[in-house]
């Protein structure tokens, strides 16, 4: 019947008076048998240079925030879903990671920043969490300014807002790079929604 389900999503949760963020989770690029039907990336398929890997070489099913390519891919999916009337957009974090760990792109800007081979190291040096987190702001720090570019599309006035589904406590965050005292701090984030019922602390 060619009907977009995000926008009646959005245009019924309009017509209740309701604000609505549309949400992703940024690495689920695929899925496994029999989900593989409906959650299977094109992009991912087709550009296996830029997945994550571990630090012993292993593949992880996910696409790394290191590469520009797929930061600029994510953003312009979230543009397109904002499009369609939505009043901001929103990161689901929680069971989203790793956006980034040990793939050559991040190795290789590790060694231009500390001269060292981050695989080397141990997982919890200081170095390889803030160099995520420099990763992860960036990716935000990027929505946000398309969010600003649709604002100036738009021209009504109503700035698009951006929010956050994070892990509960700050340890778990920032082993993954999600520096939230950073991002509030800098005035990226409108909203934060902690997950409340588990950890991996």
């Amino acid at each position: 019947k060619k009907i977009n389900p995000v926008k009646e999503w959005i245009d019924g949760a309009h017509q209740l008076g309701l604000k609505v963020h549309v949400g992703f989770r940024p690495a689920i690029w695929g899925y496994y048998e029999p989900m593989n039907e409906c959650f299977s990336a094109r992009f991912f398929a087709e550009n296996p240079q830029w997945r994550v890997y571990d630090r012993d070489g292993t593949p992880v099913g996910k696409m790394s925030w290191a590469v520009p390519e797929v930061r600029r891919r994510q953003i312009e999916v979230v543009r397109e879903a904002v499009r369609f009337g939505a009043d901001g957009a929103h990161i689901v974090f929680t069971r989203a990671w790793p956006v980034v760990l040990f793939e050559q792109p991040f190795v290789d800007l590790f060694e231009q920043e500390h001269g060292a081979d981050p695989r080397k190291l141990e997982e919890t040096d200081p170095r390889i969490w803030k160099l995520r987190a420099d990763i992860v702001t960036t990716f935000i720090r990027e929505l946000r300014d398309m969010l600003r570019e649709e604002d100036r599309r738009r021209g009504d006035r109503k700035p698009l807002e951006l929010s956050l589904c994070t892990m509960n406590n700050e340890y778990d965050n920032l082993q993954f790079g999600l520096d939230l005292r950073r991002i509030v701090d800098a005035g990226l984030v409108d909203e934060l929604y902690p997950y409340y019922w588990w950890s991996f602390g």
